[in-house]
């Protein structure tokens, strides 16, 4: 039978509903900033160079795992070269 929603259906879209726009709201001053955050801008320098044709730990040499830099280079090959907004809407 599929009628109304239940008490614990409503409960649970309620809960799920906070939980977005609460991530929205703590979220929102990374969105306005204008500027690399911490360590984005050697994350986007190796991934400007993955976007030029280079390869990770051999033209650009950072720690990290290969995934954070196709991610950032995807975010730019789409929203240009050191796009900070966009960068960080994505993340």
């Amino acid at each position: 039978m599929m009628g109304a929603p239940t008490h614990s259906s409503r409960q649970f879209r309620f809960a799920a509903l906070g939980i977005i726009l609460l991530t929205v709201v703590i979220r929102l001053p990374s969105l306005l900033h204008p500027q690399p955050i911490d360590s984005e801008a050697m994350y986007s320098v190796v991934a400007n160079q993955i976007v030029d044709g280079g390869r990770p730990y051999i033209d650009a040499v950072e720690r990290k795992p290969p995934l954070l830099f196709w991610t950032y280079a995807a975010v730019f090959r789409i929203a240009g070269e050191f796009n900070w907004k966009a960068l960080q809407a994505s993340m």
